[in-house]
């Protein structure tokens, strides 16, 4: 999700022998997919024949220019083991791959293996492979992963993908500017009340009362986390919604607090600041004090000559709260060599796999054996151990067949809110009939 520029940084393979190369996966068909042509025919586990010469698989994945720098060097592990495979990558920022894709399918064209979020979803939608005969043919130790991060790849109760990691979110802090302030650091436990207090006193201005440094930036995208913190929600079911509660007190009372940081306070950048890019340019750049994000922010930050930084856990509102859920990989349907393809989807997440991305400190592994591994946890310059606790308080995201829509309405209809221009009550009440009707046209 992350846009920045290019980098280049060391990465480290883990070397312990512990780690297995394993997966969950197969390959069926999904329920039906609309599209405006016919669909190309499905092929069969064994459809691609044994041959000499290479085949070429497509990886499609979101991400900056520095996370394709890292799948790239995934792909050429896999091609040194599977000489006879290409890796194709087909890299798209996160603002465009969603789109990109449902055009892709609407055209009856796929990749083969797809990075991808909200599988239940994509699965209604037929998108993706049933992953459970390549599973029953392959069998594999589903236990290594995470049981309620491997729940969120199943739909009608077989596997459609599997787990890369999970988007746990922390506060990253600079130690220096808290240092030069005389502020302590935040601790585990700290509240929103903490939150506001550090990051007013952390937050200068000049004479004119231009923004020299700010306290405090969250991504505008994740506002539903802080909802759900204050004991609030914005559904009544992640998997299938029937009931609307934005305009419930919590929910109301989380988004006010948030636009208070940023109207009131103005510890908090503006609103066009509110995204991944900018809030990580402030914070390597020594203009922001504590940057709200997930675990892909640490090669970014680790690289930063002189840079000294490190995490905690979400402040608190009414209930400790946190992202359940991560991205993952599945195999379409349409995959011309479904062999080739199955073969990278288990290499990608497989414990090797998992620990090529987890060595560049871009994830936070889905699979137990990395992710609690010794040698993982110790060569990281920071506390991991916050983003182990954080895991335990993750709520789901919304994960209905409806999902991009639903998500559309809301954060078209907040747009007037986050801007001042309208009271957040206001604002959740607008988006209230199509909310409504996307709920009653679901399938």
């Amino acid at each position: 999700m992350n846009q920045g520029g290019e980098r280049q940084y060391g990465q480290r393979l883990v070397g312990s022998a512990a780690l297995l190369v394993a997966v969950v996966v197969a390959g069926c068909l999904a329920p039906s997919f609309q599209t405006s042509g016919p669909r190309p025919p499905t092929r069969g586990l064994r459809a691609t024949p044994t041959s000499d010469q290479v085949v070429t698989v497509s990886w499609s994945f979101w991400g900056s220019p520095w996370e394709v720098a890292i799948n790239r060097r995934v792909a050429r592990a896999f091609e040194a083991e599977h000489p006879d495979v290409h890796v194709e990558l087909l890299h798209k920022p996160w603002e465009e791959y969603f789109s990109w894709l449902a055009a892709e399918w609407a055209a009856g064209r796929s990749p083969d293996v797809m990075f991808i979020n909200y599988v239940p979803a994509r699965a209604a939608a037929g998108m993706l492979a049933n992953l459970e005969p390549w599973l029953a043919r392959d069998p594999i130790d589903l236990t290594d992963f995470y049981p309620p991060l491997l729940d969120l790849f199943r739909y009608h109760g077989a596997l459609y993908g599997l787990p890369r990691d999970n988007d746990t979110k922390v506060i990253y802090y600079n130690r220096q500017l808290f240092d030069a302030a005389g502020v302590p650091y935040p601790q585990p436990g700290w509240t929103w009340d903490d939150l506001r207090a550090l990051a007013a006193a952390l937050t200068r201005r000049d004479e004119h009362g231009r923004p020299l440094q700010y306290g405090f930036g969250f991504e505008l995208a994740w506002w539903r986390l802080w909802v759900w913190q204050n004991g609030g929600d914005v559904f009544d079911d992640p998997l299938r919604p029937t009931r609307y509660r934005l305009d419930e007190p919590a929910a109301i009372e989380a988004l006010e607090f948030l636009a208070t940081l940023i109207h009131e306070d103005r510890s908090t950048p503006p609103v066009e600041l509110l995204h991944t890019d900018a809030l990580n340019q402030l914070f390597v750049e020594g203009r922001l004090a504590m940057v709200f994000g997930g675990h892909g922010k640490v090669p970014l930050f680790t690289e930063v000559p002189g840079l000294q930084w490190d995490v905690v856990g979400l402040p608190r509102g009414r209930v400790a709260a946190n992202v359940l859920g991560g991205a993952g990989y599945s195999l379409s349907r349409l995959a011309p060599h479904p062999e080739a393809a199955w073969q990278l989807l288990k290499f990608l997440a497989s414990p090797k796999g998992q620990a090529l991305f987890a060595e560049s400190g871009l994830i936070t592994p889905a699979r137990r054996s990395v992710r609690e591994d010794h040698i993982f946890l110790h060569r990281q310059p920071y506390d991991l151990q916050v983003f182990l606790d954080e895991m335990a308080h993750g709520h789901p995201s919304l994960q209905s067949q409806q999902t991009d829509q639903l998500t559309a309405a809301l954060d078209a209809a907040l747009q007037p809110f986050w801007h001042g221009e309208r009271s957040a009550a206001e604002a959740v009440a607008a988006a209230r009939p199509a909310i409504e009707r996307l709920l009653a046209e679901a399938p």
